[in-house]
């Protein structure tokens, strides 16, 4: 009788755990989906704001267009709508590789969100990435207007040494001088001649001889070749303007200097993308056959 009375309460018991438990899970599970207060944080608004911001911060953490680093940036793109920097960092990788229609998407709600800091930069990647001019010169535009007492430089060049380059481009060489002389004489009241980067004056000569004003080519040349005289690209168009002026001698002479130097990486080039108006040592072969008895 007392084994029998004994297996009753073990069974009673077995039951009450068992009722217990399971209530237990139910009023878990309820928890969960009415309030998820153990498995998600509710954050306030600028929480939100600041985790975006740090999200993004630690970039560095992954290689550049992995599909880990855009998981970090949707996640701070997400956490705040309104924040520029997750839309740049989502559209970069699509740049580099190629896909346009990915990189202008981010890229305009970037610009959307923070014109300021974005549509210079925009107007840098038509510019050098597409070559699209007509865009490029829109976003300068528009930057300068943003700032219309400050010379806007985004990635270090400025809105009107960029513009310059969109015009001789599309040789609308009358624009092209407005703009590089513009640079020119900013740069040279606010740093002097001898901290200038000498590209400018290649670029304006570059002009001067397609419009056949060989002698301020020659001078833009030789200005650009005082500031940097370990210049490849200022001694090959140094090179092709006195040979236009029948110099022969002094043409070699730049010529050979021209070769020395770009056999040393001496020569203009930018990441990613070619720079405008860049030798190659074809070029200076080229130029080399147009030199009699030259020593090539």
């Amino acid at each position: 009788m007392l084994m029998f009375i004994s297996h009753l309460n073990l069974k009673k018991v077995r039951l009450l755990n068992y009722f217990l438990s399971t209530t237990l899970i139910i009023v878990l599970f309820s928890s969960c989906q009415t309030e998820s207060i153990y498995y998600e944080k509710k954050f306030t608004e600028q929480e939100k704001k600041d985790l975006s911001r740090q999200l993004i911060e630690g970039r560095g953490w992954y290689y550049q267009g992995t599909p880990a680093e855009q998981l970090v940036f949707e996640e701070a793109r997400l956490l705040d709508p309104s924040y520029a920097d997750p839309y740049r960092e989502l559209g970069v990788p699509y740049l580099k590789r190629g896909f346009a229609v990915e990189f202008e998407k981010y890229y305009q709600k970037a610009v959307e969100h923070d014109p300021l800091n974005w549509q210079g930069w925009r107007a840098y990647l038509y510019l050098y990435f597409y070559r699209d001019y007509d865009r490029a010169i829109v976003d300068l535009d528009a930057t300068d207007v943003l700032t219309p007492d400050f010379v806007d430089y985004p990635q270090a060049l400025s809105v009107d040494y960029m513009r310059g380059i969109c015009y001789m481009q599309k040789r609308d060489y009358k624009k092209a001088f407005e703009y590089f002389n513009k640079h020119i004489e900013f740069e040279m009241q606010e740093t002097g001649l001898e901290y200038m980067e000498s590209i400018a004056f290649l670029q304006r000569g570059f002009c001067y001889l397609q419009t056949e004003d060989v002698n301020k080519a020659l001078h833009d040349f030789e200005q650009g070749l005082s500031i940097n005289p370990n210049s490849a690209d200022l001694n090959y168009w140094v090179s092709k303007a006195l040979i236009l002026k029948g110099d022969y001698d002094q043409a070699e002479k730049h010529l050979s200097i021209a070769l020395d130097l770009f056999q040393k990486g001496n020569f203009n080039q930018r990441a990613y993308v070619e720079e405008f108006n860049q030798i190659y040592l074809e070029d200076i072969t080229r130029l080399s056959k147009k030199i009699p008895e030259s020593i090539y």
